[in-house]
């Protein structure tokens, strides 16, 4: 598999659009996704090899990132936060899968499939 670099280093000030350099290169050789909670500003990121993903919460202020735990799912490059029901989402890029992610564990649950795939983003 191809290596991939992500890079999260820095904090955008949204009333003066200065960027402030806030961590270093993550880097992995698996799929990757990311997410923002803004209610209680947490920053969560997908990141996994084929066998299984991972659920990390990035730290805004370091950029550091703490794995939360395992998926149970395999390609996750799709993830997104719904402040209506407070929820994360992931979709699997090879399988067409759609999946909520517990923030809490990591882990995945099928909510279904949506019959596309390598779709990332």
């Amino acid at each position: 598999m191809q290596q991939r670099s992500v890079a999260l280093p820095f904090a955008i000030d949204l009333a003066t659009g200065v960027a402030t350099r806030i961590g270093t290169m993550i880097t992995t050789s698996g799929n990757v996704g990311l997410a923002f909670n803004w209610r209680n500003r947490q920053l969560y990121a997908t990141f996994g090899k084929s066998e299984t993903t991972g659920l990390y919460r990035i730290d805004v202020n370091s950029g550091a990132p703490t794995l939360v735990g395992s998926t149970g799912a395999r390609h996750l490059t799709g993830l997104a936060y719904d402040p209506q029901s407070d929820s994360l989402f992931a979709s699997d890029s090879e399988t067409g899968r759609l999946y909520r992610l517990d923030p809490t564990t990591g882990v995945a649950s099928l909510l279904g499939v949506y019959g596309l795939n390598n779709v990332e983003g």
